[in-house]
């Protein structure tokens, strides 16, 4: 069974239409499996590693870092069952010169999007799996009020990227706005970048404007075309996958993924032997080694089982 996308909130093709990362992998991304495994994955007690890195960059020393976290684990009542759950989330600040408004725009996005999603996980009498990406989706959305007013309010521009994960089970529900990424490591399968940039560049490519290769110098490159706060509504791009035990997800901004290339996120991101604080760290760590001048942050989230 493919991949869904979450048609009712969501305007990109369906997640099985994504291309995976070329050279790295061969399988298109793949739903549940045809065999009994994931029925007995179920069954496993498993749990979320997860780890975090952040860094200023080589070249933002004099000044507030501008990107945003979140990595919060809990449990939560749904579809009446006591569920397991993690919300992270990646915020990029992308003001026009003026850094304090860059951490101004991703600290309000993150707080209304942590807000607006723990209350609904805990106050809902009536809380679903149909309804966790809503409630995902519409946190965004109030992110994006919460910026857009601030912005009126201070007369400044003020823009966020925003990528974010709602993990329950082996269930992953994943948004974004800008050019913060997501992406899935599976050994079979390799590395997947789930979200689609919201860039000029990007959508170049998209259009055969430009290659790959040319996009990641063009000077548009970070300019977006959809970003949390530069409007009053915002259309939110939502996806849906499964989770198998070992899968690890990447959440990060573009200060690591310009100059950590996808060859070397996956060599990171396959190494069993490593935690995901010390997956986190080693990209951030290759980050700097490659130049990187802008802000970094990574969160990678291990679905791993329990052992004795």
């Amino acid at each position: 069974m493919k991949e869904q996308q979450l048609q009712s909130e969501c305007e990109t093709p369906l997640l099985a239409h994504l291309q995976a990362l070329p050279g790295l992998v061969k399988r298109q991304l793949s739903g549940r499996s045809r065999s009994p495994l994931r029925r007995w994955q179920r069954d496993l007690p498993l749990r979320l590693d997860v780890g975090t890195a952040w860094h200023q960059g080589e070249g933002r020393s004099l000044g507030p870092n501008g990107d945003r976290l979140i990595a919060l684990q809990g449990s939560c009542i749904c579809s009446e069952r006591l569920l397991p759950f993690g919300l992270f989330g990646v915020a990029d600040g992308l003001g026009l010169g003026d850094r304090a408004f860059d951490l101004e725009a991703s600290s309000l996005a993150i707080q209304a999007l942590l807000h607006f999603v723990l209350l609904g996980l805990a106050g809902s009498r009536q809380l679903s799996e149909e309804l966790l990406p809503k409630l995902l989706v519409e946190g965004v959305r109030r992110a994006n009020q919460a910026v857009y007013l601030r912005s009126i309010e201070t007369c400044a521009y003020m823009v966020t990227a925003l990528t974010a994960a709602l993990v329950v089970e082996l269930t992953a529900y994943i948004v974004n706005v800008g050019n913060s990424r997501a992406y899935r490591y599976r050994e079979r399968e390799g590395l997947v970048q789930i979200t689609r940039d919201h860039s000029l560049a990007a959508r170049m490519v998209e259009t055969g404007v430009l290659t790959s290769e040319e996009a990641q110098h063009h000077p548009e490159r970070r300019q977006l075309y959809r970003g949390l706060g530069s409007k009053a509504t915002v259309d939110v791009d939502c996806f849906k996958l499964g989770l198998q035990v070992d899968d690890r997800l990447l959440l990060c901004s573009d200060g690591l993924w310009e100059v950590v290339q996808d060859a070397q996120l996956l060599e990171i991101l396959c190494r069993p032997s490593l935690s995901s604080a010390e997956v986190c760290n080693l990209l951030v760590t290759t980050a700097l080694d490659n130049g990187g001048l802008d802000n970094i942050s990574a969160i990678v989230v291990h679905v791993a089982p329990i052992t004795a």
